[in-house]
């Protein structure tokens, strides 16, 4: 008769199992072949995507996170990268898959960032036909975002956090909050009806839009409830709503905005803002308005 395995050598051997399953695992991870997919993979997955996405490195870390860098997405024109250079550059962007996660039905994963001289982090997960995503960013030097430079020039240092539910088929109809906060900004060489407005400095304030789908509609809509601009020259307050659509540059828009002159810089261009906006609140401050489209606003008195 076959003498029978004791529980103690039972779980010795089940934790040798384990261990030799862990590490293959972990060997399998680290030794992935990632820059065949950043050469072959990659390429195909955004064909037919308005962008474009070049990466220098991906690979593995020991601590089981996937880490790219030098990464750089480019506004598609045409199926070619655009002359004036990518939309985005980020430095190092590194994601951390949850494996939890997949006991629950939910994909997700945790992920930090660093571009432009902040740094961002957060989480994004997969549950059926949505996506969430949660995050914060921190410090973004406005200075150093070259494709603002093609309309003016910016200073600054942006902040902000999200927390949002994005279906996957039907985006317009995504459901959250989006703060921004702006520390020592400034504006130069800024048009306006084919006029340079004169520098503006010293600009601090925050912005708050709730995003809620409408009951009953099949269309979710950004509540701007408070945006604040404070400068050494002018502040500006905005209200109002953006119905959003699919692509995101035909949202319509629907913003109420105030703009007071301080100072000397009063005295010195009142007189031409009141010809350009004509009406004059008692407190001394302007009304105007913003409609359009996301990708063709326009300005109204």
């Amino acid at each position: 008769m076959r003498p029978s395995l004791n529980r103690r050598t039972v779980l010795t051997y089940a934790g040798y199992a384990a261990l030799a399953l862990v590490m293959t695992l972990y060997i399998a991870v680290v030794t992935f072949p990632f820059e065949q997919v950043k050469d072959q993979v990659l390429p195909s997955l955004v064909r037919g995507m308005p962008f474009s996405l070049d990466l220098e490195e991906l690979r593995a870390t020991p601590f089981l996170s996937i880490r790219a860098s030098g990464v750089r997405i480019w506004k598609d024109a045409g199926g070619t990268k655009h002359s004036k250079g990518p939309q985005l550059v980020i430095e190092t962007l590194t994601v951390r898959p949850s494996l939890l996660s997949l006991f629950t039905g939910k994909k997700a994963a945790s992920f930090s960032a660093r571009f432009y001289g902040g740094k961002a982090q957060g989480t994004i997960g997969v549950r059926g036909q949505s996506v969430t995503v949660a995050g914060r960013w921190k410090d973004i030097d406005l200075g150093t975002y070259e494709p603002a430079a093609e309309a003016m020039k910016l200073a600054g240092k942006l902040s902000g956090d999200l927390d949002l539910s994005i279906p996957r088929r039907k985006p317009a109809l995504a459901e959250g909050s989006v703060s921004l906060r702006i520390a020592d900004g400034s504006v130069q060489n800024l048009q306006v009806y084919s006029m340079t407005v004169p520098a503006l400095t010293g600009i601090a304030g925050s912005s708050t839009v709730r995003i809620q789908k409408e009951k009953d509609k099949d269309i979710s809509v950004a509540s701007l409830q408070e945006c604040t601009l404070n400068g050494k020259e002018a502040a500006i307050t905005l209200t109002g709503e953006v119905r959003l659509a699919t692509p995101l540059a035909q949202s319509r828009l629907n913003i109420k905005g105030n703009l007071k002159l301080m100072g000397d810089f009063a005295s010195r261009y009142d007189t031409m803002l009141q010809g350009l906006l004509r009406n004059k609140n008692k407190d001394g401050s302007y009304p105007f308005s913003l409609m359009g489209t996301l990708g063709q606003p326009r300005f109204g008195v």
